[in-house]
């Protein structure tokens, strides 16, 4: 959506820099422009327990192009990304196993491959439909069933939970409610702040005026959590009718959706080149003379190799990974215990049922949203922390060699301004591609199959001492492990994440301070201008600064 736009900056640009700015703008430019074009799909995971109908709705929207595997066991599902054929292929199948091609073939032996947590596929499809809404940026993703093997699902929604958009929920009707788990996923969905339609399925399985009474019951259910223009429809696909799932879909405003996670993207590449063109006016205005100029350049390069030192050392004052996993993990447990009655009631079903499946389910939807902000706060708060000390640090480098004081005060800024978006941006690409969420829940499925069973064999009784007592346990000792638990696998992903914020910042700060140096030399060799010269360069560095900000403008 916003290609064009970047394109029109570097094109603008180009003519004003020399080689190696050339090359760095044009690395900023395909690292953006990848960006921008996994923005610009709207996935569309559909999501529901095992046998609620998922791959047959799907199945019966390609029509007869070819089916994917309705799967027996459930533990062999993973999510399936629907695609329409380039013009003159067939339809054809492929697994990943991260960036890894584990298959490629017809759709029919796509079930057959034995697969892992974390694998996804690519089927591809010749039908109309697909390809009617992959046209307008959308994509069908089919999602394991969430009591399908509790290690799969838990990997697919963490792909998912940033990527997915939207999302669309099946319910079977027959089973006349929404369950614990069910409640949960959709709670869960909710506080992503993401777009969600309900459908019921089957309901050619029953009458018409049962249906209306599980619709109406559904809507009660949710009422307090789900918007209220949240789409509730019905499905009956052995008859093929799905008219409400076909105009929840058609009925999205893709562009919105898109615009709304491709515009920062754009909008920080053009600021980027903005900040860079005002450090070259800056010191074009500077004064300097050959013999200071020279010198600068000598002290930049050797002051850059301290830079990583520094840097770290300016970070003292952050928060320790210790003290941020201790705010990760008070999130978590504050999550548990204002959900206490749910999870009651999910522990309450297993003993009914003879499974914990439910309560694994239901303990997972209630942690992973609430991991997930936590880590996003510690990832701003770091940020933040590292945002004046790229602007002290700075400082420090550039006061020792006797930058004039309103040349200094524009670097600053412009520096911090560049390299904290930047920051910014790749710090969500990263949890995009690998949640640090999805890597911490696997603790939670061992604390279930430790800990339920001997918890459910201590509570007898009637349902309200039993729920009441089971919440006061889930709220003091139950919750005191599973954060216990937690510790270890939510420390080592939040020194990751410090990390990789860290790496990205020294580089991004190298780079910005080779710039100076290279406008340095540019004015080195072209010191000898007449005083108008250098207004005339100016002038015209100023004229694509103003054109480029008219770009950004209409972002």
């Amino acid at each position: 959506m916003y290609i064009d736009k970047i394109q029109e900056v570097v094109d603008i640009m180009r003519p004003i820099l020399n080689d190696s700015e050339v090359a760095s703008m044009v690395s900023d430019f395909d690292q953006t422009k990848k960006m921008l074009k996994e923005s610009a799909k709207v996935k569309l995971p559909i999501i529901g327990v095992f046998n609620a109908g998922k791959t047959t709705l799907v199945n019966s929207l390609l029509g007869a192009d070819g089916s994917l595997p309705v799967n027996i066991v459930p533990e062999t599902a993973i999510p399936c990304e629907i695609y329409p054929t380039k013009e003159g292929d067939v339809s054809n199948a492929e697994i990943y196993r991260g960036s890894q091609r584990i298959y490629n073939g017809d759709i029919a032996g796509y079930g057959s491959v034995k697969v892992e947590p974390g694998d996804f596929g690519m089927v591809y499809t010749t039908s109309p439909l697909v390809k009617e809404w992959s046209d307008r940026g959308i994509i069908l993703v089919d999602m394991p069933g969430y009591d399908s093997g509790l290690e799969e699902h838990n990997s697919a929604i963490g792909r998912y939970m940033n990527q997915g958009t939207v999302f669309a929920f099946l319910m079977n009707c027959t089973h006349g409610s929404l369950r614990a788990s069910e409640l949960s996923i959709l709670k869960e969905v909710c506080q992503y702040g993401l777009k969600i339609g309900v459908f019921l399925t089957w309901s050619d399985a029953q009458s018409a005026e049962k249906n209306e009474e599980v619709k109406a019951y559904v809507e009660y259910q949710t009422q307090s959590f789900l918007p209220k223009d949240t789409k509730v429809g019905k499905l009956a696909v052995l008859d093929n009718d799905n008219v409400d799932f076909i105009d929840f879909v058609n009925g999205l405003d893709v562009t919105s959706i898109i615009s709304e996670k491709s515009k920062p993207i754009a909008q920080s590449f053009v600021s980027k080149q903005i900040a860079n063109l005002k450090g070259v006016i800056a010191l074009v205005q500077s004064g300097l003379d050959n013999t200071t100029i020279n010198s600068k350049i000598n002290d930049l390069s050797q002051r850059i190799h301290e830079m990583e030192s520094l840097l770290k050392s300016r970070l003292e004052e952050a928060d320790t990974p210790e003290q941020s996993t201790q705010d990760v993990l008070d999130a978590a447990k504050m999550a548990i215990k204002m959900n206490a009655s749910i999870l009651a009631d999910a522990i309450l079903q297993s003993r009914g049922s003879g499974t914990i499946s439910s309560v694994t389910e239901t303990l997972i939807s209630i942690l992973r949203p609430a991991l997930a902000k936590a880590f996003r706060e510690e990832q701003e708060q770091f940020i933040n922390t590292l945002k004046t000390d790229i602007s002290e640090l700075t400082r420090h480098i550039l006061e020792g060699i006797d930058i004039p004081t309103d040349v200094l005060e524009e670097i600053i800024g412009n520096n911090e301004q560049a390299i904290v978006g930047y920051i910014h941006l790749l710090a969500d690409m990263l949890q995009n591609h690998s949640h640090p969420v999805v890597k911490i829940i696997g603790n939670v499925l061992t604390f279930v199959a430790e800990y339920i069973p001997d918890i459910l064999r201590e509570f007898f009784g009637g349902k309200e001492k039993v729920h009441a007592r089971l919440v006061e346990n889930i709220q003091g000792p139950i919750s005191d492990a599973i954060v216990s638990g937690l510790r270890k696998p939510v420390t080592e992903q939040i020194r990751a994440l410090q990390a990789h914020i860290l790496q990205t910042t020294c580089s991004q700060y190298e780079e910005s301070i080779n710039k100076m140096k290279e406008t340095l030399s540019a004015l080195y060799e072209s010191k000898n201008l007449e005083q108008k010269n250098a207004e005339e360069e100016i002038a015209k560095y100023q004229e694509v600064i103003n054109q480029i900000k008219g770009i950004y403008d209409g972002i």
